[in-house]
This record gives C-alpha cells, structure tokens and sequence, in this order.
C-alpha cells in the first residue's frame, strides 16, 4: 500500500506545482506589467499613496472607539502642535473624552483624562512602565533606577526611601536655610540695581530650586560655580524631553536633543565626583548634613552589620535602612534623576507660587501672621520641622498651589502589552498610554469651584477627604518620593520670604496664560531674535535675567560680544555691564515687553530695526515691496508648508500660507490679485 502511494504521489505533486503556478502567474504577470508602465514619477507617488494609506489605516484600527481626530496627517500627524504645545489644546484633548488619541510619526499615544482609568494606568505595573517621554531613556540612561520594574524597582526605591524620613528631612533644613537667605540677599540686590523697577524673575526662581537641590543633595562638596552652570544648563534637557521627538535627531549635533543630552552626561558626571567626595570625607567619621551623606551612611552602617553577622555576631544591631553598596555613578545618576523630577516643577510652583501671593495680599498676610506666630515673634529664628504642625494656613496655601497650578499634568507611560484599560478599549502593545493629573485636581465634584485659589477648601473645605483626585505626585510603585519633602521645602521657603522680603507682581496681558514647558509656567517670555542674529552670521550668547551687573559683564567680556539685547526691566543691568565691557549706547537694543509703556526711548528697538531693514529697498509704490510670494497648499503638504515656513522666515520674505480647504479656483483667481 505505501508503494501505491508513492507511485501517485508525485503525479499530484507535480499537478499541484503546475495548478499553482497557473492560478498565480497571470496577477504576477499583471503586476508587473502595471509596474513596468510606471515612470518614475508615478511609481514613486503609488509607493507613497500605499504608505499613506496603510498610516491611516494603523492609526484608525488604533483608535478604535476612542476620541481622536478622524484622521492622522500622513506619517508625521499633529508634529508641528507638538512642538509648541498650547494648554488650551491639552484642556480641549481632556474635554473630549475619558480616552482620546494622536499618532505622531510612529508612536501612538493615548491620553487618560478620567481619575479612575489614571490610577489604573498608575497601578498597573505589569501593563504599562513609566517612560517619561520616549527619548528620556537615551538621555538619562535606560539603567536609571526609575525605569526598573518589578523587584528590581522595589529593592532600589526602599534603600532611598530612607533619605526621606522626617529624621532625614530635618538634617537637610540647615543647608536649605542657608540657601533661601543666599538668595533672597540677591534677589534684593537684584531690584535694588535695577531701581525697584519691574524685572523678570524667573531666571532667579530656576537658580534657587537649582542651587537649593544641589546643596541638599550635596551639600558643599558642590561648587557654587557647578551649581551656577548646571542652572543655567538643565533647561536645555528639559527642552530636549518633548512628548514626541524627530526620530534620531539624539545624534544629529545642535538639535534639542543633542544638546539635552550631553548637558545630562555632564551633570551626571560632576555628580559622580560629589559622590566620590562624600565617600572619602564620610569614612572620617562626619557628620550627615545632606542626602549623599545620609545614603553613604546607611551603606557604611550595612556594610558593617554585614561584616558582623559574617564573622558569627548574630546578635549584631540590624540597621533601620539594610542597603547595598552603590558605586558613585550610580549615586550620580540616581540624584541625577532627583534633579530631573524636582528642578521644573519645583521653578514652576516656585514661579506661580510668588505671583499668586502677590496678587492676593490678603492669603499673603495671613501667611506671614501665621509665620511670626510660630517663631515665637521672632523672624530670625530658623525653620524647624515640628513647625509644620503649627502652620495649617502655610500648608494649605502650598497645596492649594500644587492644586490650582500643578507642575505635571501628566506622566507617559508606555504599554508593556496589550493593556485592558476599559472593558471597550485595549491599549495596543508599545503604545504611550498617559495618565493626566490636571483633570483630577480641578474636578468640581472634589473642588468646588476649581479654577479659584482658595486655600481655605483644605481648613474648613473637605479637600483632604478627596485623596484619589490628589494626583501631584502620582500613585502606585512610582509615585514620587518627595510627596512629603516637597511641601516641607516649599513652606520653608515661602514662610522665609514671607517674613524677610516683600515682592510686587506688575502684571501683563499674558501673566494668566498657561505655557507648557515639561510643567506650567505663566506665560512671561518674549520674542527672541536669535534667528535673526544666526541670519546675518552671528553668534548669540543668551544671558540669565538673573545676572547682577558684573556678571553679566563677564559673560560679555569673556564671550567678546559686541551689541547687547535685552528689555525694559533689565536695561540698568545691561547699561551697567555694557560700560563695564566698553560697549556703546548704540550698540544696546530693546526687546518690547506688553507692559512696555508707548512712549519714545532713546534705544533702538526691534521694530526700528525692521523698518531700517526696507529703508533703502526700493518700491514701485508706497507701500507695496518689490516681490513677494504667495504658497498655496493643501493641508496634506505638510512638509512643503514646514519647509516654507522656515525658509521664508529665515530669507526674511514675507509668506501667506494658504491653510482653508483647497479651492482651486478661488486660489488661482486671488494670486493675480495679491
């Protein structure tokens, strides 16, 4: 029987082959034949109109049910909005349903803007990880100890847990005071040289955090040098972790991201050596008096009981935080990431906190009552932690701040695995899926009217009972750490202030506007004109707002500058050091402010500078220059329009960027026109 088998066998073999390669040659052959009549011209654009639509085909089966635009902007989607992110657009994003979505090139992203779906994100560590954003593993390191999951995350987080006891936090509020009284003398100063006249102060909010950071990390086996330049530096990493980034621009030189991370490296490696520092000085026998001290001291007291138990002491002491030993780049590294979570949020609560106080004398007033009270009527007397309990008004004014303005709005996680996050939607594997805090905290159901600061809901309001909308600092395996630290230094802080300085807000048209920079800031920045100075082959050396006379003077001494642009507020400043440097009063240029008043300065300004640019253009007639060019495209020409939009802002030319639905006629007919 098996012989019979064989012999047919290979007659149908050979049958099927034959049928096989019947039923397939003739679409083979019209394949084929379709493509070899395509020119190159055609055979590129059918390539690029399958790629399209196999992009939204992707993004639509993604979306599924979930709010989200219709449709994606082939391959890049809403890049250009990720660039500039707008906070009326993340409010618009959250109204629109408990789920929504975007696709940018490649990553798919889902945003949680329900409470309850966020906790779930949070609590799901065998779903989803947390990733920042997608580049922050390039720049901060994938071994970072925030990346970890599982046992490995658990083990690491409980030996740095004990840097945050409330017997810890005291020994840091010694090194913190001193800061506060540092920088308040210079924040006097600073007004005092500028005439009491309004000045930007944001530059100084990000150099106290930076510097109040350092030391309590740190303490002074950090230079003052190092902690000048690591403020001055770190907004370039925060720049650099955008939700979404151009796929490798990590390693094409001068983009956000190069420059983000080689000023993460270089901090991170003037980190390692405070630690290598602290090592040698703790083995001494000193005293802890910042982080690192107290970290090395629990690996020296478990290395020790470690030591005992193995030479047969089982009676030896346990110590209350049993620890491995860490190298110094991990301790580097690890603080590194300390900074990453504290330096913008902490700026930007810092930031809104000075302002809001400012424009409420009354919360103000009664904070600096409270204050005096607890010092006993002395102001002088240095804060201690047992205050916190006698300062109920203080601690609902910091935490109706981190309510009303919360420094993180959200936090990118990405799905590990297909992620069940409602029983009508599964989160697709290697998608962002984004938990959102903003909602939470400003429900009306857990805070009554929740636009209003109002520090009384957490005294005589029931805002403590709502402990699943309070999302500051997460929940779940990665909340933050500093959840207790955070309000403690900024009580100090404030309480400090409030006591030994007075401040005044000059509000602009802008200062209620929300910018979204990695947290919230108001919105107080201006137009700069480094474009325009790279345009004519300069080179643009930016200067903090923070800077006295002579520091600034030494930056444009040793940068070798040769004109100085700088606004109102800051013009003492700048006439000072540029007298100091030998430049000239023509050579000093205004950049306008809203709250500018219209009147004639003696300085030119950036608007005459523009209007000296056309004085020797010539014109056919007043008013009309002697060539301009008109781009009609349809939305999907997303990167001629991109292109256009750089090229014409960087030759100077003036470009109208039709945007409507294409109309062709209409187009056609108003280019004769214009």
């Amino acid at each position: 029987m098996a012989t019979v088998i064989e012999g047919n066998a290979a007659p149908f073999v050979e049958n099927g082959t034959k049928f096989a390669q019947d039923a397939t040659s003739e679409p083979n052959g019209l394949l084929a034949s379709y493509i070899s009549g395509l020119n190159g011209f055609q055979l590129f654009f059918t390539v690029v109109a399958i790629l399209i639509a196999y992009d939204q085909f992707l993004y639509i089966y993604r979306k599924g049910s979930i709010a989200g635009p219709r449709f994606k902007i082939p391959f890049m989607g809403p890049f250009i909005q990720a660039l500039h992110p707008k906070f009326d657009e993340y409010l618009a994003q959250w109204a629109s349903g408990p789920l929504s979505c975007v696709s940018v090139f490649h990553k798919f992203v889902v945003l949680a803007s329900d409470r309850d779906i966020a906790h779930k994100v949070f609590r799901s560590p065998t779903y989803a990880k947390p990733c920042i954003v997608p580049i922050a593993t390039e720049i901060m390191g994938s071994s970072a100890w925030v990346f970890l999951m599982g046992k490995a995350h658990t083990e690491y987080r409980r030996g740095l847990t004990g840097l945050f006891t409330n017997k810890a936090l005291s020994t840091y509020l010694p090194v913190q005071e001193k800061v506060y009284g540092d920088y308040f003398d210079k924040f006097v100063a600073a007004s005092e040289a500028n005439g009491g006249k309004p000045m930007p102060f944001m530059g100084f909010f990000r150099e106290i955090n930076c510097a109040m950071s350092c030391r309590t990390f740190f303490g002074d086996y950090i230079s003052q040098d190092a902690v000048k330049r690591i403020a001055d530096d770190f907004y370039l990493v925060t720049a650099a972790l955008e939700l979404v980034n151009i796929p490798f621009s990590i390693y094409v030189p001068f983009t956000k991201c190069w420059h983000g991370k080689r000023i993460a490296d270089a901090v991170q490696a003037e980190f390692t050596k405070c630690a290598a520092a602290c090592k040698v000085n703790m083995a001494t026998g000193a005293e802890p008096t910042c982080i690192v001290d107290q970290w090395v001291q629990h690996m020296m007291e478990s290395k020790k009981y470690r030591e005992k138990i193995a030479a047969g002491d089982l009676e030896a002491k346990k110590p209350a935080n049993l620890i491995r030993e860490f190298t110094n780049e991990e301790i580097g590294k690890t603080l590194f990431t300390f900074l990453f979570a504290s330096q913008d949020a902490s700026s930007s609560s810092t930031t809104w906190l000075f302002q809001v106080l400012a424009q409420r004398p009354d919360v103000l007033d009664r904070l600096r009552e409270e204050n005096l009270a607890a010092r006993g009527g002395d102001r002088n007397q240095p804060f201690q932690l047992p205050m916190m309990e006698s300062l109920p008004y203080t601690n609902a004014v910091v935490k109706e701040i981190l309510r009303h303005r919360p420094p993180v709005i959200f936090v990118p996680y990405v799905a590990t695995k297909a992620f069940p996050v409602t029983p009508n939607y599964t989160v697709p594997k290697g998608a962002m899926v984004v938990p959102s805090c903003y909602p939470a905290l400003h429900d009306p159901e857990a805070y009554p009217n929740p636009d209003a600061f109002d520090p009384d809901r957490w005294i005589t309001g029931d805002a403590e009972t709502k402990t699943k909308n309070w999302l500051v600092f997460g929940s779940g395996a990665h909340d933050c750490l500093a959840r207790t630290y955070v309000p403690l230094t900024m009580a100090a802080m404030i309480g400090k202030a409030a006591l030994e300085v007075d401040w005044v807000h000059h509000a602009t048209s802008r200062s209620e506007e929300i910018r979204v920079f990695a947290t919230l800031f108001p919105m107080i920045d201006y137009v700069t004109v480094t474009h325009a100075i790279h345009r004519i082959d300069g080179i643009v050396t930016p200067a903090s707002a923070a800077f006295l006379a002579p520091e600034l003077a030494e930056q444009l001494r040793s940068s070798k500058a040769t004109a100085l642009f700088t606004c109102v507020p800051l013009l003492e400043t700048a006439l000072n050091a540029a007298d100091a440097t030998g430049i000239s009063r023509d050579r000093i240029f205004i950049l306008p402010l809203p709250s500018d008043k219209k009147e004639k300065s003696p300085f030119t300004n950036i608007d005459d500078l523009v209007n000296e640019a056309y004085e020797g253009v010539a014109r056919k007639k007043q008013g009309v220059e002697t060539h301009r060019f008109l781009g009609i495209l349809p939305m999907r020409h997303i990167y001629g329009l991109v292109m256009m939009g750089h090229v014409g802002a960087y030759r100077g030319d003036e470009l109208i960027h039709c945007l409507t639905k294409v109309q062709s006629h209409k187009a056609l007919v108003s280019s004769p026109n214009f």
